[in-house]
C-alpha cells in the first residue's frame, strides 16, 4: 500500500516497481484527493502482470511488453520468450521500437544484461505462429486491412533479427529472422517474381514497396552481400558459391536462392557467432539442414561446413563486414539484442548466449 501526492500540477506520471513476480494480476488505483479529503468520482484503476523473470534469461533485459511463459520444472521446463505483439483488434504491427531511443518507454527491443567485446555465440529456437500481418499505421484505430492509409509490405510477415552493436544506437548490424515460408507463399511461389539487381519487384504483386533480396533472407545479414568465395575475408551465403558471380545473377539466379533457403535449410534454429579474431568469417551464421536433406536437394550439392561443436548445424552464412561495408569491430559497449520488430510475434524457445572462451 502507498500513497502519493502530486502538487502544483494537474497531471503526473506514476512509476511502479515489482521486487518480485506474481501469478495474480496486480491493480493500481489512483484517486484524488483535496485538503485531505477523498474526491469522490475521480479515479482510476490499472491492471497489470508482473512477469517472472527470475527463473529464466537472467542474461536479458526484457522489455515489458515482451512476453514470457515459463512451463514445467527440471529437464522438463520449456521457456517461451514472444515479441510485443499488438493490441487485440488491430489489424497488424504498430511500434518497432528500435533504433535511438527504443528503449525509452521500455518496449522495444530485448538486450544483454552485458557486454561482449570479445565475441559470443548465441544459439536460438523460434517459431512464427501467426502467419501473416498487415501494417497498421494507426494503431489506436481497428482496421480492416483494405484501409488506404495502411501500408502492405511482403515483408510484414513474422519477423525479428539479431542485432549487435551498443544501446540506444542506430550503429547495430542484423542477422535477419523472417518467415520466408509465409511471403513466398503471398507471392505464390518464386516463379512469380521477377527481380531488379537485388530488388525483387513486388509492386507489380500489388505491394506498396519492391524490397531487397537481403532483407528476406532468414540467416543473413540484413542488407548484406550474398558471396564473396571462402577463405581470408569471405563473407556471404554458402548456398550462393555455387552460383556465378553476383554482378551476373538473373532471376532464375535469385529464384535459385530463395528455393534452396525454403527448402533445404530449417528455418527454425541458428546459431550466430561473432569472433573478432576469426579468419574465415568474423560473423557467422549456422543453421541445419531440413529433415533427410543430407548433402544433396533436387540435383544440386551444398558446401557442408559443420560448426566446431554442435555436428547438427551447417555454416549458413558468413562475413568480415557490417551493411555499410565496415570491418565488423566489437567494443566495451557491444551488446546483443533480439529485434522487437512490428510486433509480428515470433517465439522464441531457447535463447542461449555465452562469451567466447567462457
Amino acid at each position: 500500500d502507498c500513497a502519493w501526492r502530486v502538487v502544483g500540477g494537474y497531471s503526473t506520471t506514476l512509476y511502479v516497481k515489482a521486487v518480485a513476480a506474481s501469478p495474480e494480476r496486480q491493480m493500481i488505483e489512483a484517486q484524488l484527493y483535496q485538503g485531505g479529503h477523498l474526491v469522490p468520482g475521480i479515479n482510476a484503476t490499472a491492471w497489470f502482470d508482473i512477469q517472472d523473470n527470475s527463473t529464466c534469461l537472467t542474461d536479458w533485459v526484457i522489455p515489458n511488453d515482451w512476453r514470457i511463459a515459463v512451463k514445467g520444472e527440471g529437464e522438463n521446463k520449456v521457456v517461451k520468450l514472444t515479441t510485443p505483439t499488438p493490441v487485440a483488434g488491430a489489424v497488424g504491427p504498430q511500434i518497432e521500437g528500435t533504433g535511438v531511443g527504443y528503449n525509452e518507454y521500455n518496449n522495444g527491443d530485448a538486450y544483454t544484461e552485458k557486454t561482449y567485446p570479445h565475441g559470443f555465440q548465441l544459439k536460438l529456437a523460434y517459431a512464427f505462429p501467426t502467419g501473416y500481418l498487415q501494417p497498421d499505421t494507426a494503431p489506436d484505430q481497428v482496421l480492416d486491412g483494405t484501409d488506404g492509409r495502411d501500408k502492405r509490405k511482403v515483408s510484414f510477415v513474422a519477423n525479428s533479427g539479431v542485432k549487435v552493436g551498443p544501446l540506444d544506437s542506430d550503429n547495430r548490424y542484423e542477422v535477419a529472422i523472417i518467415d520466408i515460408a509465409t511471403w513466398l507463399a503471398l507471392v505464390k511461389g518464386v516463379n512469380t517474381l521477377a527481380f531488379s539487381k537485388d530488388m525483387v519487384n513486388l509492386t507489380a504483386l500489388g505491394y506498396d514497396e519492391n524490397e531487397e533480396v537481403s532483407r528476406l533472407l532468414p540467416g543473413m545479414l540484413y542488407k548484406g552481400e550474398y558471396k564473396s568465395g571462402f577463405g581470408a575475408g569471405a563473407r556471404g551465403l554458402t548456398d550462393a558459391d555455387s552460383l556465378p558471380s553476383e554482378s551476373k545473377w538473373t532471376a532464375t539466379e535469385y529464384r535459385t536462392l530463395l528455393t534452396r533457403t525454403l527448402e533445404c535449410w530449417d528455418n527454425s534454429s541458428m546459431i550466430v557467432r561473432v569472433d573478432p579474431n576469426a579468419t574465415d568469417g568474423i560473423l557467422k551464421v549456422y543453421m541445419k539442414l531440413t529433415e533427410n536433406e543430407g548433402g544433396n536437394h533436387t540435383g544440386h550439392g551444398h558446401t557442408l561446413v559443420n560448426h566446431a561443436s554442435d555436428n547438427d548445424y551447417y555454416l549458413f552464412y558468413r562475413t568480415d563486414v557490417d551493411r555499410k561495408g565496415q570491418q565488423i569491430t566489437l567494443t566495451d559497449s557491444t551488446r546483443v539484442h533480439l529485434q522487437s520488430h512490428w510486433g509480428s510475434k515470433v517465439v522464441f524457445t531457447s535463447v542461449d548466449i555465452k562469451a567466447l572462451g567462457d
